[in-house]
């Protein structure tokens, strides 16, 4: 009864996540329909950079639709795009319709969220039909009978394997995992030491051409608050960026008002607001970004302190 209990429990929990991976499947495909779009481009009525409070710039541009009507958002271009095209050049990309249009960018980043949840839950739902299909008493039965030079093979490696091989792979899964939070880690760490390096920066006063906020109280979202800022570089180049801040600055200013910035000479998009007080940290640290931060690197030192102690425990 009890085999019978969980050969019915995996059959469920296969179905459930089965369905769980078709509909992110079908509402990716319904979103973007990638059979359908050929080959367009759009010509560009604007150039715009975005900086987030966290990370290093983004790069964007405005373009006109294939139906002749200005895109209402913007589309991602690297930045050597950016520093290539001019307000009325053509930027590539694909089109399902006249008015869509997307780079190959938008459709990369836009859809991260939704192949990174297809192959979790795909995987998931792999593994419990794998466990499902061996759960069957006749296949399970025919598993147990039937000898086999791999079987035999498995049981002998686990019998030789040590309590330190068993701690080695440990600690080798242990790292895998902090060297991918840490890839995560590193814009963010870049963006600090950008902020606190002192040395090829240039202060400039811009000009507030629009603010947008969107507060929200939902538990795992952030409140934004947007400065979208123009201003003339070093060189010349009319530059325009929309700006993350805190709730703390964006108070203080409106359309019309003058920010002062700071901003790499080597990237004039890599703005920074100087002048950040206790408010602001208090409010930054707050969000849900800087809250997965202080757990990776919570985890990141925990996990090193674990491995520095077990290793001055064994050579004592």
């Amino acid at each position: 009864m009890a085999n019978i209990k969980e050969t019915i429990g995996l059959a469920v929990i296969s179905l459930l996540f089965s369905l769980f991976t078709w509909a992110l499947i079908s509402s990716y495909i319904e979103e973007y329909d990638l059979l359908s779009m050929e080959p367009a481009s759009g010509i560009v009525t604007e150039k715009t950079g975005t900086k987030s409070l966290f990370k290093p710039p983004a790069y964007h541009v405005r373009v006109l639709l294939p139906n002749g009507k200005e895109s209402p958002y913007l589309h991602r271009v690297s930045k050597k795009q950016l520093n290539a095209i001019s307000v009325g050049d053509r930027v590539e990309g694909y089109s399902a319709h006249s008015a869509d249009f997307s780079t190959i960018r938008d459709i990369f980043y836009d859809s991260l969220f939704y192949f990174f949840g297809i192959i979790i839950l795909g995987f998931i739902a792999f593994c419990c039909l794998v466990a499902f299909v061996f759960s069957i008493p006749g296949i399970e039965r025919l598993e147990k009978k039937t000898p086999s030079k791999r079987k035999k093979k498995r049981k002998r490696k686990k019998r030789n394997k040590s309590r330190e091989q068993v701690e080695r792979s440990g600690w080798r899964i242990a790292w895998s995992v902090i060297f991918i939070f840490l890839l995560f880690l590193t814009p963010a760490a870049i963006n600090t030491v950008r902020k606190l390096w002192p040395f090829g920066k240039t202060e400039k006063h811009a000009m507030i051409v629009d603010t947008n906020s969107y507060v929200t109280y939902r538990r795992h979202e952030d409140s934004s608050y947007e400065l979208t800022i123009s201003f003339l570089d070093h060189a010349g180049n009319h530059i325009r960026v929309i700006k993350d801040v805190t709730n703390h600055t964006y108070q203080q200013y409106n359309i019309g008002d003058i920010l002062p910035i700071t901003y790499r000479n080597a990237n004039p998009y890599d703005i920074f607001v100087p002048g950040t007080s206790i408010w602001d940290i208090y409010y930054a640290v707050l969000t849900a970004e800087a809250f997965v931060y202080m757990v990776i690197i919570a985890v990141t030192v925990f996990v090193g302190w674990a491995y520095w102690t077990g290793g001055r425990k064994k050579k004592a």
